[in-house]
């Protein structure tokens, strides 16, 4: 992983995805990007910090985020972290989506308010559209991180053949966090009686072998609906992160993936990680 992108407004929680991406780029050894925009209803474009006068609302803002961000280089280069600050015009999503696809970004770190009644660009569709449309994994945090490490860590899936290869992207990105435990969570809905438990003990025996550095716990747990299901069970084990592929190549079924993430995103408290990844790149970077 070379590249990593958080979008920030600089409120709370988008401090606390601040704070994570720098840890996670820290972690890596990969470049830290922080982008923050103003919406002039134009189309965004990067512009350098000097060339953004014709407003004056608009040079405040860029003489505020570059005393904001000066704060972040100083902490990068305590770090040893290379940093690229962007300060952009327009909307976020557009700007965002361009931003990831042009500059290889491997990873986007976001945060979220969840039901928060407060306002900005993480609220709602913004953060929705993101989950749905980058091709790439993206973490979603709340609430600032004791730690920044994952040792209790619960991937959902329904561990079919098709499900393989993003499990085995997350697993070559969480070993270098070094979990105590992963637990393999498949969750049995009224819908998904019909299979059997022993159609689905196999799956997980077939995904448990894949995972060679650490402890593979496998979970069948039942609920209403498969969110509930993944929040609950997440919280009996306490674990500190939730994983969940977003990767599907069948339009139905993706749509299904996407809306179980986006309600884990508004609901749960704890962070979760969408995996999602072009097919044109199934490979992590080292």
């Amino acid at each position: 992983m070379k590249n990593i992108l958080v979008a920030t407004d600089f409120s709370v929680c988008a401090i606390n995805a601040m704070n994570m991406g720098l840890a996670l780029a820290e972690y890596f050894d990969a470049t830290i990007h922080y982008l923050t925009t103003i919406d002039d209803n134009r189309n965004g474009q990067a512009l350098d910090f000097p060339l953004i006068t014709k407003s004056g609302v608009k040079k405040e803002f860029i003489e505020n985020v570059n005393v904001l961000f000066e704060k972040w280089k100083k902490e990068a280069r305590v770090r040893n972290v290379k940093i690229k600050t962007i300060c952009t015009l327009g909307e976020i999503f557009p700007i965002l989506k361009e931003y990831v696809d042009r500059n290889q970004i491997d990873f986007v770190v976001m945060g979220s308010h969840g039901h928060s009644a407060v306002k900005g660009f993480y609220i709602g569709s913004n953060c929705q559209k993101v989950v749905r449309t980058l091709k790439v994994p993206v973490f979603i945090v709340k609430d600032q991180p004791i730690k920044y490490e994952f040792k209790n860590v619960v991937y959902a899936s329904n561990f079919n053949e098709e499900e393989k290869l993003s499990f085995q992207k997350f697993l070559q990105l969480i070993q270098k966090f070094k979990p105590n435990v992963i637990h393999l969570l498949a969750v049995n809905t009224l819908n998904n009686f019909a299979k059997s438990t022993e159609y689905m003990e196999r799956n997980l025996d077939k995904f448990a072998k894949l995972c060679k550095f650490t402890r593979c716990k496998k979970h069948i747990y039942p609920d209403l609906f498969v969110e509930a299901g993944i929040r609950n069970f997440s919280e009996k084990v306490k674990a500190d992160l939730i994983v969940i592929s977003n990767h599907n190549r069948h339009q139905i079924k993706r749509t299904f993936y996407t809306s179980t993430v986006e309600a884990l995103v508004q609901n749960s408290n704890l962070p979760v990680l969408s995996i999602d990844f072009s097919e044109e790149n199934i490979i992590i970077g080292s």
